[in-house]
């Protein structure tokens, strides 16, 4: 069985740079680890739970966000996604919440927030834990009054969200270290998915590796090659620690490489030929 979720086609929102929105990686599963998270993440979205989803860069967070959105009530309303290490610090709360005209310097004209533009929808907050503690404040109080106050403004806004965040950190230690609020994080996890990296669904492999060529060959207008069992061996030797974004990276890799009929291990990067030697190094 395999579950096959594509990427939400959306709109840019009105007034805001395109960093808000990206193409995800899809969401293929195979394996049995990764069929659970898809029907958690299907059970979750059916539910106004705060979802925390915690995995390695690369694994597939965007992907799991989106089929959440995607599969309930929301899924008409915007997807808005906000990567918190993305944004200079000092345009943070601006950003997110929103500004007035003249609130600050270089502010000619008010500004919808990415949690305006969410309204009755889902707003994503990815790699959660890079958010500075001043801005973790202003997001509790709005998780918990359900409005917000855009920089400079002297009232409220109604909001109503979906929250969904992601992060690569152990925010518990976090805490412990005092750079991340108990309270946000608790508020955050109302429930906790954790996806599993690539080197642990080994069954996810090899579809996502024939999406990607496909994918990537016909976007070139080449006809879509056959990969080679000796090369589908390497990838599957990997230890894959960029993921599922690595994955695709190496396909792109072999494309540019390969004859127009065949990817052989020779067109892989080094890095990832270099997989079946560590695993045997490993097994010895």
């Amino acid at each position: 069985m395999t579950q096959h979720v594509e990427r939400i086609e959306g709109g840019a929102l009105p007034g805001r740079p395109a960093r808000s929105r990206r193409a995800t990686v899809p969401l293929l599963a195979r394996d049995p680890r990764m069929l659970e998270v898809v029907q958690i993440a299907q059970r979750l979205s059916l539910v106004p739970t705060s979802v925390l989803l915690r995995g390695e860069t690369g694994v597939g967070k965007d992907a799991v966000a989106e089929l959440i959105h995607r599969s309930g009530p929301r899924s008409k309303a915007p997807f808005v996604r906000v990567n918190c290490a993305a944004i200079p610090p000092n345009l943070l709360e601006s950003e997110l919440f929103g500004s007035v005209r003249g609130a600050f310097t270089g502010a000619e004209r008010s500004k919808l927030g990415y949690i305006e533009a969410a309204n009755g929808g889902t707003f994503f907050l990815d790699e959660i834990g890079e958010l500075p503690l001043a801005a973790q404040v202003t997001l509790l109080n709005v998780l918990e009054r359900r409005e917000v106050r855009r920089v400079g403004a002297t009232e409220s806004r109604p909001v109503d969200v979906r929250i969904v965040s992601a992060t690569h950190r152990d925010l518990r230690s976090a805490i412990e270290r005092h750079t991340f609020r108990a309270d946000l994080y608790h508020r955050l996890a109302g429930f906790t998915l954790t996806i599993p990296p690539l080197r642990e669904r080994l069954a996810d492999i090899a579809p996502l590796v024939d999406k990607f060529v496909r994918d990537c060959a016909e976007r070139d207008g080449r006809p879509v090659p056959v990969v080679d069992s000796s090369a589908l061996k390497v990838l599957l030797a990997h230890l894959w620690p960029g993921n599922v974004r690595e994955l695709r990276n190496a396909v792109e890799h072999a494309l540019v490489l390969a004859e127009p009929d065949r990817i052989l291990p020779e067109h892989l990067p080094r890095s990832v030929a270099l997989g079946r030697a560590a695993a045997s190094a490993r097994q010895a």
